[in-house]
Parts: structure tokens; sequence; C-alpha cells
């Protein structure tokens, strides 16, 4: 096993233990939320990423700049 592989394998396990401490409310909040942030999935991902690399410069050369500026990624 790789050193990616390990780190998607543990991903993967963390997820599964967020998934199973969701309560009831939790889950019935996120699929009524859904289909908003469906809908507006660009919005929030632009903003997101604009408030991101204004608060942590650094992380600009780990993204394609190019592609942030065209909206895909």
């Amino acid at each position: 096993m790789n050193d990616m592989t390990g780190h998607l394998k543990k991903a993967r396990i963390k997820m599964v233990v967020v998934t199973a401490v969701l309560d009831e409310r939790t889950t019935q909040t996120a699929k009524s939320t859904a289909p908003v942030l469906k809908e507006h999935s660009h919005d929030i991902g632009r903003r997101f990423y604009e408030l991101l690399f204004a608060k942590v410069s650094e992380l600009n050369n780990m993204f394609n700049q190019t592609n942030q500026r065209r909206g895909l990624q």
C-alpha cells in the first residue's frame, strides 16, 4: 500500500465515524438543505475559495489559479 492509499483509507474511516455520530435532526437538516446547496453550489464554491485564498494566501500555489478564475476548480 502506497502512502496515498493509506491516507485515502484513513479518510474513509474518518468519514464513516463522522457519519455514524450524526443524530436524526442533523441528518434531516442536511437532507432538507441539500437542494438549496446544489442549486447554489457554484456561487458557494466561488465564495469559499475567494475567502480561503484571501485568508491563507500560501494556498494559492496549490490550486490552478487559471481554473479558479474560470470556475473550473
